[in-house]
């Protein structure tokens, strides 16, 4: 069923739900959460304690845990004059 189509019929969420989803533990390394997503083509996770969802883990979330890990104030100055 067509998500479009299921609106327009009043289909409920648990129609068109994923019943049982990748998750992943709240203490996952970041890499390992990264390899889940790339590998099953998916762009967002749930973040599981034990049973309880706590949260949820995006690409971008990543990518931006990423650049701040990497990120320095001189890669700035390296640009700049490099582009000159």
């Amino acid at each position: 069923m067509c998500i479009r189509d299921s609106i327009k019929t009043g289909a409920s969420v648990a129609e068109i739900m994923t019943p049982h989803p990748i998750t992943v533990r709240e203490d996952a390394p970041l890499e390992e959460v990264a390899m889940i997503l790339a590998g099953h083509h998916i762009k967002r996770v749930p973040v599981m304690r034990g049973d309880a969802l706590v949260g949820l883990v995006s690409r971008a979330d990543i990518v931006k845990a990423v650049a701040r890990r990497t990120w320095r104030p001189d890669h700035i100055l390296d640009y700049e004059l490099s582009a000159a």
